[in-house]
């Protein structure tokens, strides 16, 4: 670029030369080429690497390991290489025959988890009714042992001694009742009222397992997380999966990602929300506009890892630099032919050395219109 502003300087006098402006070329004419350089290069490219940085641009799409979340059969497979799918689209099925045995297993042992409820509150109830009579016998039984004694004191010959012993046992006995009444209507207490958030404890053992159930049930429909597609499906039908086994990659259409690194000579003047520029070896002639809306100053040789040594195992020197990330206006190009591997330069321009703004922007678009020849 500094090259063509000479140039075109040197053009300039040339011109004035020829057309009899100047009547021959002076010494301050032969040196000011030299001038014109040292001057461009001074206010406007050296004030460019920091005020307006420029740096290598990737585009990236997210790619998903797709893995079925149960074991069985591959019972059949919809999807299809490099085929778009919408989001939800099932992708494979697995065979469902157990899992839907599991739920059916489950549903019935919950209706009859929710009948015995029913029983431990019936038992409850008679256990509450027996351990009232005994109490209402063990009181009977007292009043009796109470009077016999009473009479027995104040006339020893209107009542035989028997009497009072048998009035006596009988009294312990309705107490052994009682006591004994009292622990079957706890025991049936403690088992009707076993609740977990007002449930029954055994209900809700068995509704948290029917859920698990249904949920492994509705995985055996492998469905697409995002719109986008299969590069390649190798999946056939009877292969057996176990759970977790990567079997498709997915790649997100709806989703993608532009990554500048920035030397680290520039990065200190880049904020968010400033304005970039990307153009892109794909797309010769065309500049995109966009603002930063990220930037991750750490890079990989600037981390610490946990280990167990005493000593820090420092990384590898790799001169890694800052990575900024851009987000493209509205309106001009459509998400889909932004695929990920896509790469080129981006320009941010800070709000430092604003002079070199302009220059940054020429020298941009004469590099996206040399990619027509050099790539």
């Amino acid at each position: 670029m500094a090259g063509v502003i000479v140039g075109l300087w040197v053009g300039l006098l040339f011109l004035l030369v020829k057309i009899k402006v100047f009547k021959k070329w002076y010494l301050w004419m032969k040196v000011s080429p030299i001038v014109v350089l040292v001057v461009v290069l001074c206010v406007l490219a050296l004030p460019m690497n920091w005020g307006a940085p420029v740096g290598s641009v990737t585009v990236y799409q997210y790619v998903t390991s797709i893995a079925p979340a149960v074991s069985g059969l591959v019972e059949e497979v919809d999807a299809k290489s490099l085929v778009p799918i919408k989001q939800g689209e099932t992708l494979f099925r697995i065979d469902a025959v157990k899992y839907q045995a599991e739920v059916d297993r489950l549903e019935a042992a919950l209706v009859e988890a929710e009948q015995n409820v029913l029983q431990l509150k019936a038992t409850f109830e008679a256990a509450k009714s027996s351990s009232e009579q005994a109490v209402a016998i063990r009181d009977l039984a007292k009043l009796n042992f109470e009077k016999a004694s009473a009479l027995r004191k104040s006339n020893p010959g209107a009542l035989a001694g028997l009497q009072v012993d048998q009035a006596e046992f009988s009294l312990a006995e309705a107490n052994a009742s009682v006591q004994t009444a009292k622990a079957n209507e706890e025991k049936a207490r403690l088992a009707y009222k076993s609740e977990i958030r007002g449930e029954s404890t055994a209900v809700a053992q068995l509704r948290a397992q029917l859920e698990s159930a249904k949920f492994d049930l509705s995985n055996c429909a492998v469905k697409a997380p995002a719109d986008g597609q299969i590069p390649g499906v190798t999946l056939q039908k009877g292969q057996y999966l176990s759970s977790g086994d990567k079997v498709m990659a997915f790649v997100q259409s709806n989703r993608v990602d532009l990554l500048a690194k920035i030397p680290q000579n520039g990065i200190r003047f880049v904020e968010l929300g400033q304005t970039a520029e990307v153009i892109l070896t794909t797309f010769p002639g065309r500049t995109f506009t966009g603002k930063v809306v990220h930037i991750l100053q750490l890079t990989p040789d600037g981390q610490l890892t946990a280990n167990n040594q005493i000593m820090v195992e420092l990384p590898e020197e790799q001169h890694e630099q800052p990575i900024v990330q851009i987000e493209l206006d509205e309106g001009q190009i459509e998400i889909n032919e932004l695929i990920g591997g896509m790469t080129g330069q981006a320009a941010i321009y800070t709000d430092a050395q604003k002079q070199s703004h302009l220059y940054r922007k020429v020298s941009l678009r004469m590099q996206t219109w040399m990619n027509y020849i050099l790539h």
